[in-house]
């Protein structure tokens, strides 16, 4: 059967959850400044928390393969971590994710 493709994208293959995310001075640290800015540069909504839980939310469903609704509640609602990666995709921010946590395993 094969592995269905999660999304298109540059990144198709499946990414492994990576433990320092769950390291808050580090990997807080690392992929601060390549997050949107907190204010939604003057769009509508309330200021973004901190990313980690979003960040590991959607490693969880690269790696498992697993639907979005299917995402344990510890990462936040499905639907803000789904929107988040669709809205991160689509501006640059996961590949500028992505091609660092390359560059530190690489």
């Amino acid at each position: 059967m094969g592995n269905p493709k999660l999304y298109s994208g540059p990144f198709t293959h499946r990414v492994r959850p990576c433990a320092a995310m769950n390291s808050p001075s580090e990997s807080g640290a690392r992929i601060a400044p390549l997050m949107p800015h907190r204010t939604h540069h003057g769009e509508a909504g309330h200021p973004f928390n901190d990313p980690r839980p979003i960040v590991n939310g959607i490693l969880w469903v690269l790696h498992t393969g697993a639907p979005w609704r299917d995402l344990p509640e510890r990462y936040g609602p499905w639907e803000t971590v789904f929107k988040c990666f669709n809205r991160w995709r689509e501006d640059g921010t996961w590949v500028r994710i992505v091609t660092l946590a390359a560059r530190r395993v690489g």
